[in-house]
């Protein structure tokens, strides 16, 4: 059933090109917004202010993202060739490099989660600063995550203890406690808790390194707090969890 509506999808993009990008840009948009909602009304109020924090850097990196694409395609357009369609191709494909390769918010993100929730920089190492999102079960629409709560803070490794000392609290997880470490991308780890171990009620936690300029640099920093946590037993992987 799968496989049918993918070659009518595919064909639909050849015969309309159009009508299909917009329905594409138009399902993508109202899953964000259901995203942002649910995430909203699950949120503790304790780290409302948070969630105001990350759309303010959002929209930071959005604008930087466009005025970098901006700036490159015209000077492309005028030293090189005067093409309107290369222009436009060049304005997107520098935009979704920049808006993923870079984040320029970054520095002012941490600044502003110290400065608002007074956190302590652990001096433990290695540690890193990061935001972190759990996700529970929905079945309304299907077999898919959806977001509950937000926080932000250091992840580090005590002994045999992986740490997150956030804003909402201080979780820790041995052994025991966990499932499954993944590497879902070079910025980022999910953790898979046992049964009742997910603070507020999540089954999946989300960690997203915010401590580089180029994020996909992070790599490094995950891999070490992975590899301290070598001994405790939990199987990593670096595949994405379905």
């Amino acid at each position: 059933m799968l496989e049918i509506l993918f070659i009518l999808f595919v064909l639909f993009f050849f015969i309309l090109p159009r009508a299909a990008l917009a329905c594409v840009l138009g399902i993508w948009t109202v899953a964000c917004i259901a995203r942002a909602v649910e995430l909203w009304s699950h949120q503790p109020s304790a780290g409302k202010l948070l969630l105001k924090i990350r759309v303010i850097s959002v929209l930071f990196n959005f604008l930087m993202s466009v005025a970098t694409a901006s700036i490159l395609s015209v000077i492309v357009h005028f030293l090189i060739l005067e093409n309107r369609y290369l222009f436009l191709f060049n304005f997107v494909f520098c935009f979704f490099i920049s808006l993923r390769w870079f984040d320029y918010s970054q520095y002012f993100y941490r600044l502003a989660v110290l400065r608002f929730f007074d956190l302590e920089v652990p001096v433990v190492s290695p540690s890193a600063f990061v935001v972190c999102e759990g996700s529970k079960s929905n079945y309304v629409f299907g077999r898919m995550y959806v977001p509950v709560f937000f926080d932000a803070g250091f992840l580090y490794s005590e002994g045999n203890k992986f740490v997150f000392k956030g804003v909402l609290g201080e979780y820790r997880y041995r052994s025991c406690d966990l499932t499954e470490i993944i590497k879902r991308s070079s910025d980022t780890i999910r953790l898979i808790p046992r049964a009742e171990k997910g603070p507020f009620n999540s089954k999946i936690l989300d960690f997203k390194f915010k401590d580089r300029f180029y994020p996909f640099k992070s790599r490094h920093d995950r891999d070490k707090i992975i590899d301290s946590l070598s001994e405790t037993g939990v199987s990593h992987s670096s595949a994405s969890l379905k």
